[in-house]
Parts: structure tokens; C-alpha cells; sequence
């Protein structure tokens, strides 16, 4: 049950990362070879965006699995009392 609200929860912390960084968006210029992500012609922002990114997924995933890891860790230690 936890990890359904922690789920919910992760899934619209994802959807706030995407309303702040913006969707990818065609570039209107002519001949221009790389698309607008909303970064302009930075890729350095895009790579900082997809760490940050990759590291809240990290950290959102390992959290979880504590939590459901904890809750029988706990079970465990008052069957042994």
C-alpha cells in the first residue's frame, strides 16, 4: 500500500520535471540540424537535465525498495520476540 502512494508520488514529481523542462519542440529555424529541446543550442543543459534525471530515478527506486524491504525486516524481527 505504501508502495502505491510512493508510486503516485513518483509519477507526478516525473510529470513536474517534464512541465519545468518543457517537451521537445520542432526547431523552425531553416536547416537547422539539431531539434529545440527547449535548451536551445546548450547540449550541456541537456546533459545536466538527463543526470539529474537518471539520478532521481536512482534515488526514487532504491528508497522504495527500502520501504518494502523495512516492512519485512520488521515482520521478521517481531516473529523472532
Amino acid at each position: 500500500m505504501a508502495v502505491d502512494r510512493a508510486a503516485r508520488r513518483t509519477a507526478g514529481a516525473g510529470a513536474l520535471f517534464i512541465a519545468a523542462v518543457g517537451l521537445p519542440a520542432p526547431s523552425l529555424a531553416a536547416g537547422a540540424d539539431l531539434p529545440s529541446w527547449g535548451f536551445g543550442s546548450h547540449m550541456h543543459n541537456v546533459a545536466a537535465a538527463a543526470i539529474f534525471g537518471g539520478l532521481v530515478a536512482f534515488a526514487t527506486i532504491v528508497a522504495l525498495l527500502y520501504l518494502s524491504e523495512r516492512s519485512r525486516w520488521t515482520r521478521r524481527e517481531r516473529s523472532l520476540r
